[in-house]
């Protein structure tokens, strides 16, 4: 089963608010990557960051994002920063590092990366066209 996009986000940073909006609006089902973690981000200490995951579901991760609406972290040299519905969210690989900010097209392509199911995806990165598949429940690239 090969599963397309019915239609093509528009690329946009998302902020708490957003993500939390678009993860109530998808069924719960599993995905083969997904965050946890959240915290402040070290690049910008403001700005929320959840580290990635492997398997979960949409209600996990719609209990993370809503569980750090609110909460005030530390940032990566001090100070203290409370994550507001307008504030910009990013992923990274652990806490500490920079990561990549997650907008409206990745978080569609997560929520579609549905395990157990195969989801082909095609694009072009830089002039050089990547494809990025779900094979028995991980990503590949």
């Amino acid at each position: 089963m090969t599963t397309q996009l019915d239609k093509v986000p528009t690329p946009d940073h998302l902020d708490l608010e957003s993500l939390i909006t678009r993860l109530r609006a998808e069924p719960d089902h599993v995905v083969a990557v997904g965050f946890h973690n959240p915290h402040s981000y070290r690049g910008y200490y403001t700005d929320l960051a959840f580290e990635v995951c492997g398997p979960t579901t949409i209600d996990h991760l719609l209990a993370v994002a809503e569980g750090a609406l609110g909460v005030t972290f530390t940032g990566w040299k001090g100070g203290d920063y409370t994550m507001r519905d307008y504030t910009s969210v990013w992923l990274v690989r652990e806490e500490g590092e920079c990561g990549e900010s997650l907008g409206a097209v990745l978080l569609e392509l997560l929520l579609a990366n549905v395990s157990g199911h195969t989801a082909h995806i095609t694009g072009t990165v830089h002039g050089t066209v990547v494809q990025a598949g779900n094979i028995d429940g991980g990503l590949r690239l």
